[in-house]
């Protein structure tokens, strides 16, 4: 089965198999997540692997992946989306990029936790369905943007729970600002500043963010709000906590100081952002 929009191209095993029944390999168009529930799919792209269940393979550059082969018993969902229309969203693979960039081995592939797959797998299938249930376009546009955004932040934030840090960096710069954002990652109930940051690693905070700049291309400070804000924005659009609830479980003492920080951000406050996207 496969399901196709302008912004979206999305594709089961069944679609894959027929495929490569017709040509010799699938060819993977970034940005791209690829979904293996069950069985075993043969894919290259900067080498040869083999994905296996409960992965979940995210690839947001521009290199080329190909699929060769899918198992008997593969279960899988393929999501492809147009870039533009990605960036056209408030919603960016920045934090994704920056991870990935300081790494001597990018890191595509993920294994997830059986409960979290679960989830993801879910929202693709539902994703999956609307695309081809749903004949009225402009319906269609505004029933995937709003699926679109659950599933991209839920992704992100199932990747960061689920992600060990394993490679080493090559140089003192890398080694910095991958200290920087395992910090970042660990400290995800306090509102931390740039100088709370640097004096974890005994640096100052110019030194810090003027490093963080120049290897990731963003700032420690802008770093630190998308990190904030992209969790925001999850528990935003997948609960009904209480945006007080939330905003002390980001580290604000204050729910005002987080709306305004909110709104600043992405131009509408917290209960207004809600109110669009929560699924």
């Amino acid at each position: 089965m496969s399901g196709n929009s302008v912004a979206l191209q999305i594709y089961c095993e069944k679609a894959l198999l027929l495929h490569l029944s017709k040509n010799e390999v699938f060819h993977l168009r970034p940005p791209f997540f690829l979904f293996v529930k069950s069985g075993s799919i043969l894919i290259q792209g900067e080498k040869e692997d083999i994905l296996k269940k409960s992965t979940l393979t995210v690839v947001s550059k521009n290199i080329a992946f190909n699929i060769f082969d899918l198992s008997e018993d593969a279960e899988c969902i393929l999501l492809q989306y147009d870039l533009q229309y990605l960036r056209t969203m408030s919603f960016q693979l920045n934090l994704l990029d920056a991870f990935k960039y300081i790494y001597r081995n990018t890191k595509y592939t993920f294994s997830l936790s059986n409960h979290d797959f679960e989830d993801l797998w879910f929202l693709a299938q539902y994703i999956f369905r609307q695309t081809r249930n749903v004949h009225n376009f402009d319906l269609e546009k505004l029933i995937l943007r709003h699926l679109n955004y659950s599933f991209l932040y839920s992704t992100i934030e199932k990747m960061d729970r689920n992600f060990e840090v394993e490679a080493n960096p090559i140089n003192q710069k890398e080694k910095i600002v991958l200290g920087f954002f395992r910090n970042l990652q660990n400290n995800t109930s306090q509102k931390l500043n740039v100088a709370e940051y640097a004096k974890m690693q005994n640096v100052t905070a110019r030194h810090l963010s003027t490093t963080v700049k120049n290897v990731t291309g963003m700032t420690a400070l802008e770093l630190i709000h998308r990190s904030i804000l992209r969790r925001a924005k999850t528990k935003l659009t997948t609960s009904h906590i209480p945006i007080s609830e939330i905003a002390m479980e980001l580290g604000y003492n204050d729910p005002y100081a987080f709306s305004h920080f909110f709104k600043k951000q992405t131009g509408m406050n917290p209960s207004d952002f809600r109110n669009i996207y929560l699924e």
